[in-house]
Formats: C-alpha cells, structure tokens, sequence
C-alpha cells in the first residue's frame, strides 16, 4: 500500500510539533526572517511491505500544507528517482534515502509548490513507526532570503542562505531529541537556544563561503572574522574587504603576491595586511590564507561570478557578500539577513488592508519608501481618523490642509521632530507630531520614545466598534530599522488553540497535574494569547483559579496569576482555513 494516513503517532507528538514549531519561529525572528513557519511530523511504519506515510494528526487535524501535499504520493517511485546515482553510503541508510524522496516529493508537489519543505536527515524510532521531524515555509519568504551559490569539489552547484542553514541546524537537533525524548520536554531548551542555533548555521554558511570545495576550511571561521573586525590597529577601526578567489581566477587582478601566504587565523598579521585595502582594492584570500593584494578585474559572463568576500564595516561588524549580494551580516558576534528596508515597507500593505480595506496602498507605499529618506530617525501615522487627530494633536503638532504630498516633500518633513499624520489614502493632515497615550506595560524600556510613544497610542487612542486601534505607524530608527505597528498576527490552527486550552483545563481537574507538561502548556497559551476568545479566557481564568488551590510551588503559582484577556484586534481570519 503506497498511500498516506493521518493518525495520533504517540500520545505527546502535538507537544514535540509545537515545540519544534516555537524554536523555529524564534530562531527565525532572531535574524530578522518574518515568513510563515509550520512544522509537522511524517512516520513511515517498520512492519512489512506497507509503505504507507504517516502524517501525525492533531486534535483531529492534520498539518494541512503537508496534508495537501501528500495527495496520491507513492514512495517507491520517488526511490527510483535515487537508484542508480551512485550515491555511495547514501543508499546503505534507508532513513536517510527515504528523507531525500519525502522532501523531494514535498517540494514537487504540484499541489503545493507555494511551500518549501525540509526534513531532517534522520528518523528517529517511535513505538512501531520512524517519524521525521519536518518543517515548511512559504516558498516566497524563503526565495527572498539572499542565497550563496557555490560550486563543489564534484563540480555540482548547491545553493544555501541562513535561513535555509537555521532550519537544517534546527532539524539535526530536533532528530537526537526525538531520539531520546519523543514527548518533547528536552526540545523545549531549543527556544532558549536560538542564539547558539544561528552561530552554528552561520559557521557552516561562512565555511562554505570561504572554502566552496570543503576541503581547507575552517569550522569556526565566523568567529575568526568577528575577532578580526574587533581587533584595531593602532588605535584604527579595520575596514575593507577580503575577496575570496583562487590565484588564476579571471574576476580578479593580483596586484602584489605574496611569497608566503598568511593563514586566516593569525588575525594580527591580517590586520595589519588590512591597512593596504581601500575602496577599490581587497586582500585575497585561498584555501583559508591570504595570499595577495588586488582588485575585481572583470564580471563579464565568461568570468567567475561565484566570488565571495567579506566586509568590514566597522568595529565588530562585518558581511559577508556573493557579487552585489549580501548573503548575511554580523554585528557584535549575531547574525542577521541583511536589512532590506524595501521589504519591511511591504509589510505596511498588510496592517492597512486589515485596518483599512479601501486604502490606497500604493500612495502609502510610496510615502513609507520617502520616509526612509530620514537623516535622524522618522515616523509615518497612517489614521483612519486623520482629521479629528490633528485637530486634537494641535498643542502639539501642527494641523494643515489636507493636502497629497511628493517623495521630496515627505523626505524633507522627516528632517523636524515628530511624524507625518496621513489618511487612508495618503492625504497628510499634520506635521511634527507628537503622539500621546497612557503607559500600559506593553512597551520596550530599552528603546526610545519614538518607539514607545506609539505603542500607549495605539493602546488608548479610540478604535473601530471592536476596540481596533484606527491606526498604522511606521517607525523608523537612526540605525535603519523600521518597526510597523501594531503587529500583524500570523494566522494558525484553530484546533492548536483548542487543543491547548482543553489540556490546561485537563491539567486542572485531576489531583496532581503533570508540572512538566503545565508549564509547556501554560508558555504554549501565553505565546498564542492574541487568539483566544472570550469564553477560553474565562474558561482558563477558572482553570487557573483551580490550580492556584491545588499547588504549593510558590514559583508555578505566581505564574498561574497572570490572568487571559481577549484580544479585541482577534477574528476568525486569523484562523487558517
């Protein structure tokens, strides 16, 4: 039998998915990636012939993505894809063959090709079944991450970003926790982890880069770059670049060689080297030494447009690029995908178009890409009340005509104090603003007021008949970053919040809860409060109530007070279909 089957694996493998799911989506956010994150597990059965896939199920619901994809799948021919590629150990590990044809077969399907999926490298064994931690993103977030193209020692092309190198990181570990611990309380310190997960994706993403065919690299070669930026020279902040080429490359012109090359970790050697390097010309490294000083002579088609180097922009900063692509950047030792404003602005057409369905958000847009113009930080008020706020902001902003406004004239506008007030459709109504709002605990102490300011605005200034603040702000930092508010939930399952409000109900009503699983639980409906109705907030407001009698742990119990409201912004679109 060839075919697919929803179905409870195990008894927690909902507590494992979701755990997997939340490092993810940490881990994702820490380097600034925003697409939408689903994670799922397939088993594949030990007994027999049965080739049946397994797709685990939970409350009655199965990952849908996956689910759709996974309509008329037959793995036997998806092996036959493998047989005969001569890939030598490969086909003395069943798992492994059969991870390759899932993930082939997923990101094949033509059903589905608006996800991406990989799976782990590994099966781990679970009763009768081996499950593979699997997780999926949508194919456009994941095309927009900057990739690194390389050319192997076997003269095969791969290609990898960071974000593709989280979730592989993610996934190895993922399959030695299902190993060892099906119910998912060890996969729980991955959340806490997301730090230690980019620096070993951006290890594995550097070496790639500094040494394509493998074979010279060095594993750490991250931290030697970031104790490079951070090591001055005579009291000089090293900047330039190292292009990364062989010595017969035609991309570049060698202006001075050296006899003896310089290994990449003799980082005071180096440094000093860096003193040569201007805008126009780069020390050149090879095989993970320095053997050179030159320039990029030529990127027409017949020359190698794989060259990768790497910048250094300040103390403790540096990028790595491919071309005119900035694959990653690092500051102070964390990576991040380079910033891409442009991308962030996009984000605003989904706020408005929640907030404001007759919008017009190309005039918005427009205006938003202005903004950023700025010279010392800005903000952009998009209000549905427009006209009665700059009449009530007056003490404190000036009110003019409605009036539409150039690209020159929202740059110039962002040189004062105070932001830019505009209706839906992009008519500007007041300038230097200052927004108001009480204090509500949902702040950032360590940012300024151009970013808390907004936040009690948007908190206390009057909304829709559901309590919706009337509002879009678009908040722009002096060091680029761009902060669109309010948030804009992702959607979910709905049959996740179900299931987790019934289980801490569950834990409230036998004798001696499960602490292990009521602090999972408990952290799973604090991260998914914003989709919680009324009724489930009471219902486990009472259910807290309940455990607040039953438990002495003073800490459980001082958690147990933080009480559920609804969220007034929550509706059933929200909820995946």
């Amino acid at each position: 039998m060839n075919r697919w089957e929803t179905m409870v694996i195990w008894d927690l493998d909902w507590q494992f998915r979701t755990h997997l799911e939340a490092a993810t989506k940490g881990t994702l956010e820490a380097i600034g990636f925003r697409g939408e994150v689903e994670g799922a597990l397939i088993g594949l059965r030990h007994s027999g012939d049965d080739a049946t896939v397994i797709l685990q199920r939970q409350n009655n619901t199965a990952s849908q993505n996956v689910e759709r994809a996974f309509r008329d799948i037959d793995i036997p021919a998806i092996e036959s894809i493998l047989k005969g590629r001569g890939d030598g150990p490969h086909n003395e590990r069943p798992d492994y063959r059969h991870s390759i044809a899932l993930q082939r077969y997923l990101n094949s399907s033509n059903s589905n090709r608006s996800w991406r999926y990989f799976l782990a490298p590994k099966s781990a064994t679970v009763g009768d079944f081996s499950v593979y931690a699997t997780l999926a993103t949508t194919s456009v977030a994941i095309g927009l991450a900057p990739q690194l193209r390389r050319t192997k020692s076997d003269g095969t092309v791969a290609t990898s970003s960071l974000v593709s190198q989280v979730i592989d990181e993610i996934l190895r570990r993922s399959w030695l926790h299902l190993a060892s611990d099906p119910n998912g309380y060890g996969m729980s310190s991955l959340r806490s982890q997301r730090f230690e997960l980019v620096r070993a994706a951006t290890a594995t993403i550097v070496a790639e880069a500094l040494d394509p065919t493998g074979l010279h690299g060095t594993r750490d070669s991250d931290l030697l770059l970031s104790s490079l930026s951070a090591l001055p020279y005579e009291g000089r902040v090293g900047r330039g670049a190292i292009i990364v080429a062989a010595p017969d490359s035609t991309s570049i012109r060698v202006n001075l060689h050296l006899q003896s090359p310089v290994p990449i970790d003799r980082l005071h050697a180096v440094r000093k080297l860096m003193e040569v390097a201007t805008e126009k010309t780069s020390l050149l490294l090879y095989q993970s030494a320095i053997y050179g000083i030159g320039e990029i002579d030529d990127f027409t088609e017949n020359s190698d447009t794989e060259l990768a180097s790497i910048d250094f922009t300040g103390r403790n900063s540096w990028r790595l690029r491919q071309g005119e692509r900035t694959v990653l950047q690092v500051k102070d030792g964390i990576s991040q995908l380079p910033d891409d404003v442009d991308a962030n602005i996009a984000g605003i057409a989904a706020r408005v178009s929640w907030l404001f369905p007759e919008a017009n958000v190309e005039t918005l847009l427009r205006l938003a890409r202005a903004a950023r113009q700025n010279r010392h930080g800005a903000m952009l008020i998009i209000s549905a009340d427009a006209a009665e706020e700059s009449r009530r902001l007056a003490p404190q902003a000036w009110a003019v005509q409605p009036t539409e406004i150039s690209d020159e004239m929202m740059a110039q506008l962002t040189d004062m104090d105070g932001g830019v007030l505009v209706d839906p459709q992009g008519r500007c109504h007041a300038i230097g603003v200052i927004l108001d709002g009480l204090a509500s605990g949902t702040g950032d102490p360590g940012r300024g007021s151009r970013y808390n300011n907004p936040i009690r605005y948007l908190r206390t200034s009057k909304g829709t008949e559901k309590n919706i603040p009337n509002a879009v702000v678009v908040v722009y930092s002096t060091d680029g970053a761009i902060d669109i508010l309010p948030p804009y939930p992702r959607k979910v399952e709905q049959a996740l919040i179900k299931h987790l409000v019934a289980r801490l109900i569950r834990n409230a009503d036998v004798s001696t809860p499960d602490l292990n699983d009521l602090g999972f639980v408990l952290q799973a409906l604090r991260d998914h409060q914003f989709y919680l109705s009324q009724r489930q907030c009471t219902d486990l407001n009472e259910a807290l109530d309940r455990l607040d009698q039953t438990l002495t742990d003073s800490a459980i119990r001082d958690a147990l007070r933080q009480r559920f409201d609804p969220d007034p912004r929550m509706d059933e679109d929200r909820f995946l279909s």
